[in-house]
């Protein structure tokens, strides 16, 4: 099978079926011969991943250029897109006459030319801060959006979405149990400050292995957003505060940075490889009045030890 024949069955076990990633990956392996051939894999992860982050703008792009293709060509037509624009894994020619030989489409050569670089995505009639920019933008499905802007408010809510659009993995969380903001710029003047006590970046794009605040552990490397979503929210331990997360444990180490090793509350991993990462973690902070559990959807309220009056609960990605 070649390769962008496995790229859109395991785009199609993942959009349509909910099958996670990595066993989409491996289902449409098992019969391949080159099943240990590790270059065939890092294709198919690196095509499938560069269209699946954003795929809501792709899909939008490929419908209202061809809105008579069925879903399965909608995902060759976005695969074309994505190759070009981002994973350029597959060779475009070949990706070219199968789209065109798949779909009978003869303009998918023009369609191409209209996107020189991902910003094109985002059509030039869309409203910048608008619902139907982030939902293409940060690749948010818009019920989210609008649950957080609902619950948090536009300016909040509107920093948060901004943090997706952070490039390169350049932006850090200084551990402020450790240093101030100010002492921290001193001790490390490659770092310049955000909008946001907390948090700085890299103005030059650096592999983050060779930077030193890391490797001191005064600077965490982590998704920015929890600490604009937790800025103006009252954390009462006393009163209860409950955590679910699906995949990640970002929020621990916001938590951490904002609060110290004194965290009192319910942590609930979604599956048993977040649960050993997270006890990994809560021993590298010192905490100790953490009750952590492993538990799916179905048995959040089980887990719960007592009443709470904040409950945070973080999706799987988009889903």
């Amino acid at each position: 099978m070649r390769d962008f024949e496995h790229c859109i069955n395991v785009l199609e076990r993942v959009t349509k079926e909910g099958i996670p990633f990595s066993l989409a990956i491996n289902s449409s392996l098992k019969k391949e011969k080159r099943l240990s051939n590790q270059d065939l894999r890092d294709v198919i992860s690196s095509s499938c991943g560069g269209l699946l982050r954003h795929y809501f703008a792709l899909i939008k792009n490929v419908q209202n250029e061809f809105p008579n293709l069925d879903d399965r060509n909608q995902l060759i037509v976005a695969l074309l897109l994505s190759n070009k624009l981002f994973s350029r894994k597959i060779d475009e020619e070949k990706l070219l006459a199968f789209a065109k030989k798949e779909t009978n489409e003869n303009g998918l050569s023009a369609f191409l030319d209209k996107y020189q670089t991902p910003a094109d995505l985002i059509p030039s009639d869309v409203e910048v801060d608008s619902v139907e920019y982030f939902h293409l933008k940060c690749n948010l499905p818009t019920w989210l959006i609008n649950m957080w802007k609902k619950n948090l408010g536009e300016t909040l809510s509107t920093k948060l979405f901004k943090t997706f659009a952070y490039k390169g993995g350049q932006v850090f969380r200084i551990d402020q149990n450790k240093n101030k903001q100010e002492e921290f710029l001193e001790k490390y003047p490659e770092f310049s400050p955000l909008d946001l006590e907390g948090l700085v970046t890299i103005k030059d794009k650096v592999n983050k292995k060779s930077l030193s605040a890391l490797r001191n552990e005064d600077a965490i490397d982590m998704y920015a957003g929890y600490t604009y979503m937790l800025k103006d929210i009252e954390l009462d331990m006393l009163r209860g505060i409950a955590v679910y997360n699906g995949t990640s444990n970002n929020i621990l180490d916001e938590l951490y940075a904002r609060l110290g090793a004194y965290l009192k509350f319910d942590y609930l991993c979604g599956n048993q490889s977040q649960y050993l990462e997270t006890k990994k973690k809560i021993q590298k902070y010192g905490i100790t009045d953490l009750s952590i559990y492993e538990c799916g959807y179905s048995a959040i309220r089980t887990c719960i030890s007592k009443p709470v009056h904040l409950f945070f609960v973080s999706p799987e990605n988009s889903s």
